[in-house]
């Protein structure tokens, strides 16, 4: 019996199948159901980092829970087999993560108007040239959060909001925001302290903020950010209708780099994570019990 075919062909055939299947699959769901339908109403966090980690453990323990079983891994109450587990799921969903990025900025192309006004026209556009416009920049909105973060919420999140309106539109606003992160173990007296400096060193950015110097803007989708700048709407316009506010944030890199290496990256994460797990397959030995045992269920 060749330990090493076995490992391959049961095991780690089988991982880059369900891996690449995982990856492939939900891409092509978000490209349809998200990017060109429009019917997936959920924030961009969990459609970019939460989904992408949930389903590498459904794909797991469906497809690959018990495979792992043939090998022979130390430890307590099943901790070794639980670690392999594991280290799949981390292995899919880290070029899972960061092919979203990959997806999202080559599905959109940018889109030349003349007026801020002609924006709301468009249907699905999101990067956006804009030949002139103007600010009305002693009518700008803010709104502020703090938010704790991390690990037992050692991290304490700054975030200051600016919402300006853009002339030629009632719904068209320009963004901007400032955030911070300190850690949540200070004193309340020096959080206290560096959440005044926060505040007083943005607002003195943001009076000297050059709003014209913009390559392109982006159309935010639903998420914490757009959230931020929402509020800060609606405390001055309380009755306001969010979903036809439009919210621009401005890009100053050139849109033909917006790509930013990204499947390159999802390329090499995925490379990474098989590498990996190749090693963690081919180091233990065969658990010759659990492989008649699964091929008599399976042949």
């Amino acid at each position: 019996m060749n330990s090493s075919k076995i490992k391959l062909r049961e095991i780690y055939i089988p991982f880059l199948i369900v891996s690449l299947g995982t990856v492939i699959s939900y891409c092509l769901f978000r490209w349809v159901f998200d990017i060109k339908l429009g019917l997936l109403p959920l924030k961009k966090d969990i459609l970019d980092l939460w989904m992408p980690i949930i389903l590498p453990w459904i794909s797991v323990l469906i497809w690959l829970r018990k495979r792992i079983r043939l090998l022979r891994i130390r430890g307590k109450g099943g901790d070794g087999y639980f670690g392999y587990q594991f280290a799949m799921v981390a292995a899919i969903a880290a070029p899972l993560v960061v092919s979203q990025e990959y997806v999202d900025k080559i599905s959109y192309d940018l889109i030349e108007v003349n007026s801020v006004s002609d924006i709301s026209k468009i249907k699905g556009g999101k990067y956006f040239k804009v030949n002139s416009f103007d600010v009305e920049d002693n009518a700008s909105l803010s709104h502020v959060t703090v938010r704790t973060t991390g690990k037992y919420n050692g991290s304490l999140n700054f975030n200051l909001f600016y919402a300006t309106p853009l002339r030629g539109s009632s719904s068209v606003w320009h963004c901007v925001e400032y955030k911070r992160t300190i850690n949540n173990n200070l004193s309340k007296q020096r959080k206290n302290l560096e959440y005044s400096k926060f505040l007083d060193r943005s607002s003195k950015e943001f009076n000297t903020y050059n709003f014209y110097a913009v390559t392109y803007f982006e159309k935010l989708a639903i998420s914490k950010e757009r959230d931020g700048f929402v509020n800060a709407v609606e405390k001055e316009y309380p009755g306001v209708n969010a979903n036809n506010q439009i919210f621009l944030a401005p890009k100053i890199v050139a849109f033909k780099n917006k790509n930013n290496n990204s499947l390159r990256n999802t390329v090499v994460a995925f490379l990474i994570g098989a590498l990996i797990i190749l090693i963690m397959i081919i180091l233990p030995k065969i658990d010759k019990n659990e492989l008649n045992r699964f091929k008599r269920i399976n042949h």
